[in-house]
């Protein structure tokens, strides 16, 4: 099990533990938060992708990825100037899912990166951009 360092407000180092496949959280929100503080310090943003659900409507299942995953071909005419596109075919992504008494464990999980991750700028990530009612006044 890695364990990944980030400083906090005021400096000092605050261990970060990275995920592994077989860890337990209560809830599907629990997991969220550690997965995106894990991939904050890392450097890439993260996005739910897909949700499974039992014939009752209750989540079972869920895969988070990073939010530029997957590739685009160009759609520009001229071949000379390509559209840039934020695509990374990277395929880092956590599967989660419930356990019998109604916990949520990581149940597959990879951490391959096919690009440089830049943990300076994971605060302008879309994910990590959480306003609190006292700093928007």
């Amino acid at each position: 099990m890695d364990v990944v360092y980030e400083l906090d407000a005021h400096g000092h180092k605050k261990d970060i533990e990275a995920p592994d496949v077989g860890m337990k959280f209560d809830t599907k929100e629990a997991v969220y938060d550690i997965y995106k503080t894990y991939t904050k310090s890392m450097g890439f943003p993260i996005r739910t992708r897909s949700t499974i659900k039992d014939k009752n409507g209750i989540e079972i299942a869920m895969v988070m990825e990073r939010s530029r995953v997957g590739t685009r071909g160009s759609k520009a005419q001229n071949q000379l100037k390509p559209q840039l596109s934020m695509q990374t075919g990277c395929g880092a992504r956590i599967r989660v899912r419930t356990t019998y008494n109604g916990s949520w464990e990581i149940s597959k999980i990879s951490l391959q990166h096919s690009h440089p991750m830049s943990p300076t700028k994971a605060r302008l990530f879309r994910c990590n951009r959480r306003l609190t009612p006292q700093i928007r006044r």
